[in-house]
């Protein structure tokens, strides 16, 4: 199958809906298929160019005012246009999108115009967007209105549309989205992870880590993350264990977290080691001993399941979808959001029991294996088929016909 990927944001940037279609796209391509990403442009030009073996249209981008390295392309006639263009010469069996604002949407109607099967997978909820533009608190409600509203309006158009967990599909059913939805989990590549901790002493090396049992993070650095929560659970937490925070990835709130960590007066307990390559990501969770998740606005989380393929224990916040990916007592513990003394409780008994930790982490791949990108790669095929069944195309260069 010929498979065109789109997303509204570059595909450099780094969040978990990237992860996720760079993932999508590697195996597709393993598998035979053939693959076009269509992103924002990171140069701000518009063409062709490659990027980690994966073939990208760049569509051409502005810089985004809420973080350094995300670019984002603006409605307007040239950008029907140009993408026009790129779905006549590329000539697609499916059109897969990922998000619902400009070249998505665009790309939809492309689409319906020129009967192109279509999939959509939704990793959006308004919580994604508004800490992070600092919306005033006034406009928020209606703000989150019309974001659901265009949602509804793009994902509408698509064939079939499918969530990464049920919680994510809860989530939109509730914000009036009236299509069937369908759960696929967003996978991870299990054979990439594995305990095996003196591979990763490198990593130990480099950032010039203690040699104390490990707590971590991986993300982004946003407010939605909530990792100052974390940070005020470790003076307490510190006084009955000793451990040290890694807290790895980048982003707006960095500079925050740093000097809130030196005012708690636990910056000698903390590291950050901004952005991890993700070749190292795999060694970084094997000297970790659990993780940690405070984020309020996870449809999943690809980093908690890395982490769980791992077996690391986890720590979490009981909010959106990662309670079905933590079993109270069994991988791991939750938390309520912004408790830290609550948490500072939970790290104290899991870091003194080594017996509960090991037999936590080991649950936890128990649980990840039914996450195995190899199933969502062929969950995904089986949509596809199924889009295409439901559509007939012929599309010629310059004029198209449909038949349904």
């Amino acid at each position: 199958m010929k498979i065109l990927l789109t997303s509204d944001i570059n595909y450099e940037f780094i969040c978990g809906s990237n992860r996720f279609v760079k993932n999508l796209g590697y195996w597709l391509k393993k598998k035979g298929h053939t693959v076009l990403m269509v992103t924002p442009s990171p140069s701000g030009e518009s063409g062709y160019y490659e990027y980690e073996g994966m073939k990208i249209y760049g569509v051409s981008a502005i810089p985004s005012f809420v973080q350094k390295t995300l670019r984002l392309s603006p409605f307007s006639f040239f950008l029907k246009r140009s993408l026009q263009k790129v779905v006549e010469d590329f000539q697609p069996d499916v059109i897969h999108i990922q998000s619902h604002f400009f070249n998505p949407y665009v790309l939809v109607r492309i689409a319906g115009q020129m009967g192109i099967a279509t999939v959509g997978t939704n990793h959006f909820v308004p919580e994604n967007v508004v800490p992070i533009v600092r919306i005033p608190r006034v406009l928020t409600q209606t703000i989150e209105k019309l974001l659901w509203k265009h949602l509804h309006w793009a994902f509408g158009k698509v064939g079939i549309v499918t969530t990464p967990t049920e919680t994510a599909a809860a989530i939109l059913r509730g914000s009036g989205f009236r299509k069937k939805v369908q759960v696929i989990s967003n996978g991870i590549d299990l054979s990439r992870y594995f305990a095996d901790r003196a591979s990763g002493e490198y990593l130990k090396k480099r950032y010039h880590l203690p040699d104390k049992k490990i707590l971590l993070f991986v993300g982004r650095l946003d407010p939605e993350k909530h990792i100052e929560v974390v940070l005020r659970a470790l003076p307490a937490a510190l006084k009955k264990i000793d451990l040290h925070f890694v807290v790895a990835g980048r982003g707006a709130e960095a500079k925050a977290l740093k000097a809130l960590a030196a005012e708690l007066d636990v910056e000698a307990h903390v590291t950050f080691t901004d952005f991890v390559p993700d070749e190292d990501l795999p060694f970084l969770y094997r000297i970790a001993d659990a993780f940690v998740n405070a984020g309020t606005a996870e449809l999943q989380c690809i980093a908690m399941m890395e982490a769980m393929a791992t077996s690391l224990p986890v720590l979490a916040v009981d909010a959106m979808a990662l309670h079905e990916l933590v079993l109270e007592g069994e991988n791991g513990t939750l938390f309520a959001p912004g408790d830290s003394e609550g948490l500072a409780e939970q790290m104290v008994s899991l870091f003194s029991d080594e017996t509960k930790m090991a037999r936590m982490g080991k649950r936890s791949r128990e649980l990840v294996e039914v996450h195995d990108i190899q199933k969502v790669i062929t969950a995904f095929e089986d949509l596809y088929q199924e889009g295409l069944g439901k559509t007939t195309k012929r599309v010629i260069k310059g004029c198209d016909e449909t038949r349904s």
